[in-house]
């Protein structure tokens, strides 16, 4: 870390009360080369799977550089593809997501993120309910290692019911609660329970612009993690920028805080 731009802020978030994670793309570069550059500071890289494996396969020795970085105090999360076409009728949109499951199990990934789209028509929480379920089956997952994202395109209390009695979590993306223009507080209420693991991000509403964590605001921002440091959760709290320059922007943010 001796040069790292990362290095002033070591040890300045050992005590927010949960884990603090960034994303496998801050710098152009492999997943393990990002994560190998953000292991000093944070303790969970939450890989960027947004290709299926089959179509952007990750190596051999690729697995083994991810998984040589594993410790107690480090480990990963994963991003599922996307978009998901969970709901989209015809077709098994969730195989894909299962190859992706199986390419990456040998670097101990903890949870996996999940989108689920609902269509402007011909949403079946039946079948999308189905296809969640053999996820979790095929991949041989506990449920609760499968958080389902809120996402902007879609309202999550019409998806939640869908695939809540699965036993799956939350993972809430405070960036998109505010892009919707909703109050992450009344989302922390209703969702406090099954949080397992989060997105942080600034953002400006109706749109997914991942800005530094100050574009919400420092009052805001104070109280949003107080609420995560409350909940105990298993999973980290992802600072979802994809540039170092925001991502240092945003420490600089939460150093104000912190």
């Amino acid at each position: 870390m001796e040069n790292s731009p990362l290095k002033k802020f070591e040890g300045r978030f050992d005590r927010l009360g949960f884990r603090l994670g960034a994303p496998s793309w801050v710098w152009p570069g492999t997943y393990s080369e990002n994560a190998r550059m953000l292991k000093p500071l944070f303790r969970e890289v939450q890989i960027t799977a947004y290709e299926p494996h089959s179509v952007s396969p990750v190596t051999a020795e690729e697995l083994d550089s991810l998984d040589a970085l594993n410790s107690a105090q480090f480990g990963y999360s994963l991003h599922l593809p996307i978009p998901t076409g969970l709901s989209a009728p015809g077709g098994s949109p969730e195989l894909p997501i299962v190859e992706t499951i199986k390419a990456f199990r040998k670097v101990g990934v903890g949870n996996h993120v999940l989108h689920i789209e609902k269509p402007g028509r011909g949403w079946d929480p039946v079948l999308v309910r189905e296809r969640v379920a053999r996820i979790i089956e095929s991949s041989a997952l506990r449920p609760e290692q499968v958080c389902v994202e809120n996402i902007i395109s879609t309202r999550f209390e019409e998806v939640w019911p869908a695939v809540a009695g699965l036993g799956v979590s939350v993972c809430f993306d405070v960036g998109h609660c505010v892009a919707r223009g909703e109050d992450p507080m009344r989302f922390f209420d209703d969702y406090s329970g099954k949080i397992r693991m989060a997105h942080i991000h600034g953002a400006t509403r109706g749109r997914d612009d991942h800005l530094a964590l100050g574009a919400l605001g420092l009052e805001t921002l104070s109280g949003i993690v107080a609420r995560f440091a409350g909940l105990g959760m298993a999973g980290a709290v992802i600072i979802e920028n994809f540039s170092a320059e925001t991502l240092l922007e945003s420490l600089e943010d939460l150093s104000q805080i912190s």
